[in-house]
């Protein structure tokens, strides 16, 4: 415990009163002892924290018995206020006797006086030789045995009270930052005149700011230390004190408190940032800041963040931010594709990922530009950041606007009370998908140009600008370049964008994709009947992978088991199938004998499941069908072709497909 020496002449009453003065602010916060000058012994040595004089002159009487000067206050002292409104009563232009035990405590009552404000009467030093029968009244700090006897009147203003200007000194220097302090403090300057005008406000203001502060150090979820540079404990909160199950930190030192083997680490580096320490199989993160002033360091402030709370604020961020649809979901991984168009897509953007560069991804309506950008974003350093997507053809330009920028409260009629913050501002620091650019007005273009320009934004109806660190990644199935031409997308903003550009193939280009993409969405769940195969890889597909999980979706749901087959394919599919041209029709311009061929592959193939070139090759002989292997091969690739046969792996053989029989059907 800190402690505070009184030093006075003798023993008096005096050394008692400041003794009980000093406690009704301080408490029992303080170690509070009296000294005497005239019992000091020479060899004495006052030991205490600090020292408290009445008069400058008095620190050389004691010069002898302390350490250093620096220590040693000099007490201000003030009047109560009960008795400042008794002087300010006495009527102006009177003369008034001043009296104190001594010339000297009689001049500085009389400073004291005038100095608060008692300027409207005339005060006049006591001296013992002087005659004063012509004065009725006197004013004495609580030595009424000195007044003399002749005089009608006196008005004792009690012993002085010691100033706020002093407690602060004390508070200062002790770093004295208890709350039951700063409140008793408050309720003594109620009862005294400061020395100095506006000092009451000033306590007040301290005292509401120190409450604010305290409520938000004890808010916090994490541990929070302030130490003086020597370690000593000036504050620390609640959520510190359960980390490492600490009771009482008064005038305690951080090496009391904290495991001994990182106090060499904490005290030797000025700054730490997310600095990890063990102890007894608790991991704690730590950071430290110095705290300064005029460039010299007066002390420091800790963070102390215990691991397990840290993934579990991860993990709490991390489910909000999904309820929001704000983060991403899709990998590189989650992409099927084995085609070499795709496979190239794919490799050029796990490498543009590791930049921030703007991407444009164009690409037909269902190609998957959505995903490729969550693919993007999770490739990126800014993984564990937002992903927001924002469809600029999905709302009207005034709601695109607000939604992008957000907006103040009263910024236009229907804002919400309180304004509301924008997408732009909540994707900070991680990526923006903005799907259908093209469809972007030019009011909005001309905003989003500034946006990637200066990287700063402002809410509708505010005058304030923030600082934003956003990666871009826009999406378009629209010609830009056209566009731009025709002035309906800005040029400046098109060349903007195009840093990057993604070019993704429509799903008819990627053949071999298409029953992969189907077998992994339908899983162990189906399977898809070879009839129905040939059938998928000769659709056009104009709605792309949108289209091909649309037609699925259907099958699943009309077929009678577990096997997708070619009747539970849509309507719309089979019709454009029925319209394909007929073997007669695509050989019309060929001989006779070539259609008849055709014809009999594909009833051989029908009448024995599944069969080999030679086998084939065997069968025409026999039935007088003479057919050569390289002529096989090209009618069987035609078949292939036309989704009427399909290939099994290995030595299954050549099979007839769904589309086949059905052909076979309206022929023959």
């Amino acid at each position: 415990m800190k402690s505070i020496g009184i030093v006075t002449d003798g023993v008096s009453e005096l050394g008692k009163f400041l003794k009980e003065n000093l406690e009704m602010v301080l408490k029992n916060h303080v170690q509070i002892n009296n000294y005497y000058i005239k019992s000091l012994k020479d060899d004495f040595v006052i030991e205490d924290d600090l020292i408290l004089i009445m008069i400058d002159k008095k620190l050389k009487d004691i010069s002898k018995h302390i350490k250093s000067k620096d220590n040693v206050i000099v007490i201000e002292r003030t009047i109560m206020l009960s008795a400042y409104h008794e002087l300010l009563n006495i009527p102006a232009g009177i003369d008034v006797l001043v009296v104190n035990d001594d010339d000297e405590t009689t001049k500085e009552t009389v400073e004291l006086l005038i100095e608060l404000g008692i300027t409207h009467i005339n005060l006049i030093p006591y001296e013992k030789e002087g005659k004063y029968k012509n004065m009725q009244l006197a004013i004495t700090p609580g030595e009424k045995r000195h007044v003399p006897y002749y005089l009608d009147e006196v008005i004792d203003i009690g012993n002085r009270y010691i100033d706020i200007s002093t407690f602060f000194v004390i508070i200062s220097k002790l770093s004295l930052n208890h709350d039951e302090i700063i409140i008793e403090l408050k309720k003594y300057l109620e009862l005294i005149v400061s020395l100095y005008s506006g000092m009451k406000e000033k306590v007040r203001e301290i005292f509401v700011k120190k409450q604010e502060l305290s409520t938000l150090f004890e808010l916090a979820n994490d541990g929070i230390l302030i130490t003086n540079k020597n370690g000593e404990i000036r504050h620390a909160n609640r959520k510190f004190c359960e980390l490492f199950n600490i009771e009482e930190i008064s005038d305690r030192n951080m090496k009391q408190l904290l495991p001994q083997k990182w106090i060499s680490k904490l005290q030797t580096d000025d700054v730490l940032d997310n600095t990890l320490f063990e102890n007894d199989k608790k991991v704690f993160n730590i950071n430290k800041k110095p705290l300064t002033y005029l460039n010299s360091t007066y002390g420091y402030y800790y963070i102390f963040q215990e691991l397990t709370y840290i993934k579990q604020l991860e993990q709490s961020l991390s489910s909000k931010l999904r309820n929001l649809g704000h983060v991403a979901n899709y990998t590189f991984d989650d992409i099927i594709a084995k085609s070499d168009s795709m496979e190239k897509t794919i490799e050029v953007c796990k490498k543009i990922a590791k930049t921030d560069l703007t991407v444009l991804l164009i690409g037909e309506s269902g190609t998957g530009k959505e995903m490729l950008a969550q693919s993007i974003h999770n490739e990126s350093n800014r993984k564990n950041q937002p992903f927001i997507a924002i469809n600029s053809a999905a709302m009207p330009e005034n709601l695109l606007e607000s939604e992008l920028f957000g907006y103040e409260e009263g910024a236009f009629t229907g804002a919400l009370k309180g304004g509301k913050k924008g997408l732009l501002a909540q994707a900070n620091h991680g990526t923006v998908f903005l799907d259908e650019i093209g469809d972007m007005s030019i009011h909005l273009q001309t905003k989003l140009l500034r946006v990637l320009q200066e990287k700063q934004i402002m809410a509708l109806g505010s005058s304030s600008i923030m600082d934003i660190d956003i990666r871009f990644i826009v999406a378009t199935n629209k010609n830009l370049e056209v566009l731009s031409l025709e002035d309906k997308f800005r040029t400046d903003l098109y060349y903007r964008i195009n840093t990057c550009q993604i070019n993704l193939p429509p799903l008819r280009d990627r053949k071999s994709d298409i029953v992969l993409i189907a077998e992994n969405f339908l899983g162990n769940e189906y399977k898809i009947d070879n009839s129905v195969k040939g059938t998928l890889l000769n659709h056009d597909y104009r709605g792309n992978i949108r289209e091909l999980i649309n037609i699925l979706n259907y099958a699943k749901a009309i077929s009678s088991n577990d096997i997708i087959k070619y009747k539970d394919l849509p309507e719309y599919i089979i019709n454009k199938q029925n319209q394909s041209v007929k073997l007669e029709c695509i050989y019309s311009t060929q001989s006779n004998s070539k259609v008849d061929k055709a014809r009999f592959i594909l009833e051989t193939i029908n009448n024995h499941g599944s069969i080999g070139r030679n086998m084939l090759i065997r069968l025409a002989e026999k039935e007088n069908v003479p057919i050569k292997e390289a002529e096989l091969k090209k009618i069987l690739t035609f078949l292939k072709n036309q989704g009427f046969v399909d290939s099994g792996k290995g030595r299954a053989g050549t099979y007839i497909t769904q589309k086949g029989l059905e052909e076979l059907s309206k022929r023959l």
